[in-house]
């Protein structure tokens, strides 16, 4: 399989970038960490955890949401890692929660950060105890912080009190499910959430995810972080920069050429190139003016007592 080579890969620029103004930021330390534990960080990797870990002069997080949305395989998951692990080691954050939208993916979202404990003896010695039953994973330290791995659901974290919560798939983040975590961490001063995901399949998906766009589209609000990667309106999407500039992650080349052939077009440009979806994209069950010609000129003066679809 070749390995992508294009020169833009590497040094790929958001297409959409908002940050907030802050005092600094704690992107730093979360290098140092991951880096004695012996792990890399990609540009772009970098440029996301310093906008999304900006502090204000009294070192509280100025990003209360913070965005990355980009193609899959790009190394998103890592980015959740490292910031669930500094969290837990170096800013002891009473209660950690990484959400993921089904419980398959929590459970490996628990096997990945239990592995660093696991593997490196100076963390293995932080740890209280761990619980692996399935629907409970959970990670206890002895610094008091604790790690959780819920899947979505309208209850999952109700009456938690959360730190941060990152939601994994961000673009599948139903209003439901938000409207149960994001109280979570009202009580927690300076608590954050961090949405990571791609473009949704269709206008009326992703709505959660889709007010955030809204706001950085709009220039921000002074407490979003927001990294996009993608193809921009016009791009010919089988043009290999436009690949390379969409994709800044670890990319095979040849599976990509696959992928072109493979998927839909519709679909390539959802998964692999982050185009979000128009409202004339739509793709509609019935023809909207054959369904209005339908419709009665005037009131049933009969009382419907039940109606079958």
């Amino acid at each position: 399989m070749t390995t992508w080579q294009h020169d833009a890969a590497p040094n790929a620029q958001p297409r959409i970038r908002v940050a907030p103004a802050g005092a600094r930021s704690e992107a730093p330390a979360i290098f140092e960490l991951m880096e004695s534990l012996g792990e890399t960080f990609l540009p772009y990797q970098r440029d996301f955890l310093h906008d999304a870990m900006v502090v204000d002069d009294r070192g509280g997080y100025v990003a209360r949401e913070a965005v990355l949305n980009l193609p899959r395989q790009c190394g998103k998951t890592f980015c959740a890692i490292a910031r669930v692990l500094h969290g837990a080691l170096v800013e002891e954050e009473e209660l950690i929660c990484l959400s993921s939208h089904q419980q398959a993916t929590s459970r490996e979202s628990f096997r990945n950060i239990l592995a660093y404990f696991e593997d490196h003896n100076d963390l293995s010695k932080r740890v209280k105890r761990v619980i692996a039953a399935i629907g409970r994973e959970q990670i206890d330290l002895k610094n008091g912080s604790s790690i959780r791995f819920p899947s979505r659901t309208r209850q999952s974290t109700r009456g938690w009190s959360v730190n941060l919560l990152i939601v994994d798939e961000a673009q599948l983040l139903s209003d439901e499910q938000w409207a149960a975590a994001r109280p979570a961490m009202s009580a927690r001063k300076g608590a954050s959430a961090w949405l990571l995901g791609t473009a949704p399949e269709l206008p009326t998906d992703g709505h959660v995810i889709g007010r955030l766009r809204t706001i950085a589209l709009e220039g921000g609000n002074g407490s979003l972080a927001w990294h996009e990667y993608g193809a921009d309106p016009g791009d010919d999407v089988d043009d290999i920069a436009v690949w390379a500039k969409s994709n800044p992650g670890p990319v095979q080349l040849d599976a990509i050429k696959a992928e072109r052939i493979e998927l839909s077009d519709r679909a390539f440009q959802t998964e692999r190139l982050n185009v979000w979806p128009t409202v004339e994209g739509v793709e509609h069950v019935l023809n909207v003016d054959d369904w209005k010609k339908l419709a009665e000129p005037t009131p049933l003066e009969e009382k419907v007592s039940a109606i079958g679809v």
